[in-house]
């Protein structure tokens, strides 16, 4: 782990609000990162970086089972060298190697919790197109408790992401400066 590091990953099941999470932060002042901007990416199976399919005709679920949606490890690195000595949040959800990614350059995992109507509201009402695809979103309906149970087993803080944005955020910000005194004002 690189030292005096201060990387917080905000992380959660789709639709629990991570990239309203990011852009409460940036309202903020903070520096935050959505992982999907540039971090992450979608890799085959000889850990090539892809493309998510554009073309209707393909069958998304059978694609998401044929690829890994991972965290660049030079990248996230060159993040963490260029943070040292400032708080930075990045928000993302990257199951393939996310929680290796997080025990070698993050300082906290804190994840997002939400139930799963609220998810499926969130996907269904939100710009993004992501998991609006029927097939997609039954693959992350399934995935959903794993999820939240995957972060918790992780020693990730769980917040109560149901909430209006801005009391989920100050809670945020209270996990990621506790113990963290040289970070305030």
């Amino acid at each position: 782990m690189i030292s005096n590091m201060s990387l917080i990953y905000i992380t959660g099941p789709a639709g629990s609000g991570k990239t309203t999470t990011v852009l409460e932060l940036r309202k903020r002042g903070y520096e935050a990162h959505d992982a999907d901007d540039k971090l992450c990416g979608w890799y085959d199976a000889n850990n090539t970086k892809v493309a998510y399919p554009s073309d209707e005709l393909i069958d998304l679920a059978e694609w998401e089972d044929r690829h890994t949606f991972n965290f660049s490890d030079k990248l996230t690195k060159e993040l963490a060298q260029e943070s040292e000595g400032k708080l930075v949040f990045v928000c993302g959800n990257a199951l393939g190697n996310d929680l290796e990614i997080a025990d070698r350059y993050f300082d906290k995992i804190i994840c997002l919790e939400t139930d799963l109507a609220t998810m499926r509201h969130r996907i269904k009402t939100r710009p993004a197109a992501y998991g609006k695809d029927p097939a997609v979103l039954a693959i992350l309906e399934q995935e959903f408790q794993s999820t939240l149970e995957r972060y918790s087993s992780h020693d990730a803080v769980m917040i109560d992401a149901t909430k209006p944005i801005g009391i989920v955020t100050d809670e945020v910000i209270r996990v990621a400066l506790e113990n963290e005194h040289q970070f305030i004002g």
